[in-house]
């Protein structure tokens, strides 16, 4: 069990950001320049966005039991106190990953398989949860957040790297927002559904997935491709029948900022119990932001 006086990181850490700009004067300047400029450029706000940094703080809590969810062939944390949940089980992750220069990364046991990517059959809890580009592929992000939350011990953590949009090939999607979130929880087609507007956007939307290019102004570009939409159309039914099609999908597009508004309206709204501790700018030349989510 963790301790109840846990520490993160800051996500704006204003001695950190200063030190190479002895221009900023003041802690507001140094916020400022941080959020109108900082962010646009990839300026670190806290050492922990670097991915390295934030995995070696978890490790220092000294969890009993961490679960990782879908390691795939790259999984971040290793050790006797980790655990792996996927939807695919270890040997099917070989056969995926076979021609993949990360097949042997893919862990020796994965010790939580559902391939609807549910957690609700785990009975175990856990200090730390931790996922990496896995939260946007949830179904139903309420229901996700909460099943998180049933496995987390009392001072439990949620850890979640997340694509930004704006440096991955879901530049040209639209950003979600709460009632994207509310409407697919509420909406009354449950969470073993998959959105056709999902499958559409990743038709009609997707684009390359190069974060230099991205941080370089290159986006690639969206060309409208009227039979890619109609056979999208066409199959849609048999793409929401196979569980494990529906798992690639990013059914919740984020940046940073996004996913923080989120997070909070949820739990202002008391749909979920977590809440955003602090969150960790996506840096210069990468494709990810981070955050920490707890009670």
């Amino acid at each position: 069990m963790l301790t109840d006086d846990i520490k993160a990181p800051l996500g704006f850490d204003y001695e950190f950001y200063k030190k190479d700009k002895p221009f900023l004067q003041s802690r507001e300047e140094a916020y400022n320049h941080f959020v109108t400029v900082g962010t646009q450029e990839g300026l670190k706000g806290s050492p922990a966005c670097d991915q390295g940094y934030l995995l070696d703080y978890l490790r220092n809590l000294h969890p009993e039991k961490i679960l990782e969810i879908g390691p795939g062939c790259a999984p971040k944390l290793k050790g006797n106190n980790v655990f792996y949940f996927d939807v695919k089980s270890r040997e099917e992750l070989q056969q995926r990953y076979k021609n993949d220069p990360g097949f042997h990364k893919i862990p020796e046991k994965i010790h939580y398989v559902d391939k609807t990517g549910c957690l609700t059959n785990i009975s175990d809890k856990f200090d730390i949860v931790f996922s990496s580009h896995a939260i946007e592929h949830s179904l139903d992000l309420i229901d996700h957040l909460n099943d998180v939350e049933s496995i987390l011990d009392e001072n439990g953590l949620y850890v979640v790297v997340a694509p930004n949009k704006n440096f991955t090939f879901d530049y040209f999607k639209p950003v979600s927002v709460v009632e994207d979130v509310l409407a697919r929880h509420f909406g009354g087609s449950g969470a073993a559904s998959l959105s056709l507007r999902t499958v559409l956007l990743e038709t009609h939307r997707r684009t390359h997935n190069s974060p230099a290019r991205h941080w370089a102004n290159d986006h690639g570009e969206m060309c409208f491709d009227k039979s890619n939409i109609l056979n999208s159309i066409a199959r849609f039914d048999s793409i929401v029948s196979n569980n494990v099609t529906l798992s690639g999908y990013h059914n919740w597009i984020f940046t940073e900022e996004s996913f923080v508004k989120i997070i909070n309206a949820l739990h202002e709204l008391e749909l979920i119990s977590l809440r955003a501790y602090e969150s960790y700018n996506t840096p210069f030349g990468g494709m990810s932001f981070s955050a920490i989510l707890g009670r």
